[in-house]
């Protein structure tokens, strides 16, 4: 476990299931992109839009993307650390986040 990590295993499993199931698959999200991430973005793009899609039939709306990168900012600040999020890293990871959601808001509306 990351040293600036202060959460451990029993913090998690306090939280309630379904939480953690949408918050797993968030994750697992963030990790496939990053996997897909390269020169050719169409494979990533294709897997979005799909996602995109299906959280627009299930009524997921814009704001609920904004919410999740508020989270997901606040998350990587207080994992990592001032040392370690620094203006330019928040900078790359919103800039992915937000391309992300733009791709997934298109698809869903």
């Amino acid at each position: 476990m990351h040293t600036l990590y202060k959460y451990n295993q029993a913090d998690i499993a306090k939280k309630d299931p379904k939480f953690l199931f949408h918050a797993t698959r968030f994750v697992k999200m963030l990790d496939m992109v990053l996997d897909m991430l390269g020169p050719d973005l169409e494979t990533v793009r294709e897997e979005l839009t799909e996602l995109g899609a299906s959280h627009g039939r299930f009524g997921c709306l814009p704001s609920h993307y904004e919410l999740m990168g508020h989270a997901l900012d606040d998350t990587l600040k207080d994992v990592l650390g001032e040392e370690l999020y620094k203006p330019e890293v928040r900078d790359a990871w919103l800039k992915l986040y937000e391309w992300i959601t733009g791709v997934m808001i298109e698809a869903g509306f």
